[in-house]
């Protein structure tokens, strides 16, 4: 039995790649063809004897040649659409690229909403809403105190989890493959939860059993600003409206998010306008692909925007603004995502990967939502 710590310190640092393969399997067959049976039914080892018998066996089938209708080949249906043949002694190459259809931008979650630090499971805001009242008087008049109008609002951390295994056999083949699983798993895990807090911070909703545990996204959280469009196109009067609107409450609206259709129409809407006005470059700002800056408003498209057909959205928000004391709309994060090993109970290494954040939008009133765009 070999000891454990030539095994390495765990599975992360096991079998990783191709030499440390070989050396294990040399340890306990030597030289030894993959394959071959050295311990037959009696009882007998085989493999003082083995590398005569291997000799003897090559010599006898090179006197006939071989080819791809040799009864040496494996019959499957991977190869073919019908039975096909996998070629046993000619090894088919496995391309070494990883063609990966899943991966996308993560804007919201990858900056664009500020990330803060947070201790303890409350993100407990304090908010002015209201001034005193100032008054005109006469001179050595009696004035009444006032005061300004504070309010708290508490949000609780959230908990994200996503968890994985990997065999003890796949860990130990995986350098003859084309890349170490784990490690792959890992980031194809690290991905999947960046993908459900982008698709949390815009479409999350407390009242869904998807986000029960989860927090309520910008769709849910705008409740006061908003324009139903009934299946209306989207025209820049309803960007200035929203501008206005935000504005006229103290807010200063400056990202834009919505699905790639819509941010198409919006690219249209300003072409002409960017041809009379190009050289304004604070009034407007195109990059055809990927963004684009209009009244001081960054819009850029988002995958987790709806796209069903008269259901699209952009939504119209005040993310910063300097004089607020800090981000209007923040992600709270107690935890960035992190690997933990869980308990061994079988032939497997399994990890948990964990995080736990929140968002916050101090004043919702600031930012406006345009909905049901076909």
């Amino acid at each position: 039995m070999m000891p454990q710590a030539e095994f390495g310190q765990g599975p992360i640092t096991g079998f990783v790649n191709q030499d440390q393969a070989n050396y294990m399997y040399d340890r306990q067959f030597g030289s030894m063809v993959e394959g071959t049976v050295y311990l037959d039914g009696v009882g007998t080892d085989r493999r003082p004897q083995i590398a005569e018998r291997v000799k003897s066996f090559v010599e006898e089938r090179i006197k006939s040649a071989l080819t791809t209708q040799s009864p040496l080949l494996a019959t499957g249906t991977y190869y073919s659409t019908t039975s096909g043949s996998i070629p046993v002694l000619l090894p088919t190459i496995v391309d070494p690229v990883l063609y990966d259809k899943m991966r996308i931008e993560y804007p919201l979650a990858s900056g664009v909403i500020p990330r803060v630090t947070q201790k303890g499971l409350y993100v407990d805001v304090i908010r002015n809403t209201a001034l005193p009242s100032p008054i005109w008087g006469a001179e050595m008049s009696a004035v009444q105190p006032d005061t300004a109008t504070y309010d708290r609002v508490p949000s609780q951390v959230k908990f994200m989890y996503c968890a994985g295994q990997i065999s003890g056999p796949m860990m130990v083949v995986a350098p003859q493959m084309w890349k170490d699983m784990l490690g792959k798993e890992i980031e194809r895990h690290l991905l999947a939860m960046k993908e459900l807090e982008e698709n949390t911070i815009i479409n999350g909703d407390t009242t869904s059993s998807t986000y029960t545990n989860g927090f309520n996204g910008l769709v849910a959280g705008i409740t006061t600003n908003y324009s139903d469009k009934g299946t209306a196109q989207l025209e820049l009067d309803d960007i200035d409206t929203a501008y206005y609107t935000t504005r006229d409450k103290r807010g200063a609206p400056d990202v834009g998010v919505t699905d790639f259709k819509t941010f198409n129409r919006l690219r249209a809407l300003l072409k002409d306008y960017f041809i009379l006005q190009g050289a304004e470059k604070d009034t407007i700002v195109m990059n055809l692909h990927s963004k684009i800056t209009y009244m001081g408003i960054t819009f850029f498209p988002d995958h987790k925007c709806p796209t069903a057909s008269n259901e699209r959205e952009m939504l119209i928000l005040t993310v910063n603004k300097a004089s607020a004391g800090g981000p209007n709309i923040q992600m709270r994060v107690l935890q960035e995502p992190t690997i933990e090993d869980l308990a061994k109970d079988r032939d497997a290494y399994s990890f948990l990967m964990k995080a736990y954040l929140t968002m916050v939008i101090i004043f919702e009133d600031w930012c406006y939502r345009l909905y049901d765009l076909p």
